[in-house]
């Protein structure tokens, strides 16, 4: 082990040959980082047919307020609430007995007045020929003719009421004046009906279902313009609609416009029109808010990935890729959205490379590395 002392004076010469190696080796230079990864696409080009867009809401193709149309206890409901039912069915039962009084009332009261009809035509026949013998008078035969004639009236009276009483007795069953779904009961069993007053339920048919929204000024006068730039006007049945629910999915079936009303209202500016759709699955109900889309051209068109897009304060652009691999700008014109993809109106050539993936990682005029997708 070495002395304390000799220890203390080599110390010196130690770090005099330290700071030689150092100043004797490479210099410390900077090494810039490599440039960041993005991933990249082409434009998709592709037909797409572009919309015009609505809200709507549907409504059934007919409905009915079942009402009695005569006054009475309700005896019985026949259906269950919600049931669908066909023409016919029978629905509700007004308490019958008082009309089956009144059917038996009428028809005896036309028995009466037939067998006076018969009495009075028997003495007008004979007093007709008494005159003819020279036994009779003129004056009890005109008499005798008016009150026949009299029973004559009285009995096609006593069949109008027969007759009402037999419609009264029909009535007190009420039956689906067509088929479709019903609401619920409103009337409970034993409660009096008013005639044509009381609402029992409501029927409605499902299918087909229609489709009102209204289209306004501006939109109403670009879809004439655009028939007549085409040169034909198309038919309204020949016009085909689709719809979006609100839960972003298309309905499944296509519809048709079956009805455009004649004039613009004046306080909305906007006119009424109606589209039919097949419901054959009742997947419609009536009431529903949905998305109308009537479409109006397919063309090819140039279309990007929603998520390759970006907006700031001067609109909306693309970051592109260049030959060099440096990051550029296009400034676009949006159009349609078509799934998750959008119409590149103008802007974007469709032989550049895209920035779909990384696009935090790129700035304009700086460097990156390209990989194409799905590579």
């Amino acid at each position: 082990m070495m002395p304390p002392m000799q220890i203390k004076h080599l110390i010196p010469t130690l770090v005099a040959l330290l700071l030689l190696q150092v100043g004797c080796g490479p210099s410390n230079e900077f090494v810039p980082p490599p440039p960041p990864t993005v991933t990249v696409s082409e434009p998709m080009v592709r037909d797409v047919t572009s919309y015009m867009t609505f809200t709507g809401q549907t409504a059934p193709l007919e409905t009915v307020d079942v009402r009695s149309r005569v006054s009475g206890f309700l005896k019985s409901v026949e259906y269950t609430d919600g049931d669908r039912v066909e023409a016919g069915d029978l629905l509700y039962v007004i308490d019958q007995e008082p009309f089956i009084a009144a059917l038996n009332a009428a028809t005896a009261s036309l028995r009466s007045s037939t067998a006076e009809r018969d009495l009075q035509k028997a003495l007008l026949e004979r007093l007709t020929d008494a005159i003819q013998r020279g036994a009779g008078s003129q004056v009890e035969l005109l008499e005798t003719q008016a009150r026949y004639d009299g029973t004559l009236a009285a009995v096609d009276k006593a069949n109008a009421e027969l007759d009402k009483a037999r419609l009264d007795l029909g009535y007190t069953e009420i039956q689906a004046a067509m088929g479709g779904r019903l609401s619920r009961n409103l009337v409970s069993q034993g409660n009096l009906v008013n005639a044509n007053e009381t609402l029992l339920t409501t029927l409605i048919e499902l299918e087909p279902i229609r489709v009102y929204f209204e289209v306004n000024e501006r939109d109403l006068v670009r879809m004439i313009k655009r028939e007549r730039d085409e040169g034909h006007e198309r038919r309204r049945e020949d016009i085909v609609v689709e719809l979006e629910l609100t839960d972003g999915s298309r309905f499944e079936e296509t519809g048709l416009l079956d009805f455009v009303d004649n004039t613009v209202d004046a306080r909305t500016g906007t006119m009424k029109i109606r589209a039919t759709f097949p419901n054959e699955r009742h997947v419609l109900v009536p009431g529903l808010f949905v998305r109308v889309m009537i479409p109006m051209t397919t063309a090819e068109s140039v279309l990007v990935p929603e998520i390759a897009l970006q907006r700031d304060v001067v609109g909306s652009y693309a970051l592109v890729v260049d030959e060099k691999g440096i990051v550029q700008r296009r400034d676009v014109v949006l159009g349609a959205k078509d799934g998750k993809d959008r119409v590149i109106a103008s802007g974007l050539d469709s032989s550049e490379r895209v920035i779909v993936n990384g696009l935090q990682r790129a700035q304009p005029g700086n460097p990156v590395q390209a990989v194409q997708a799905g590579s």
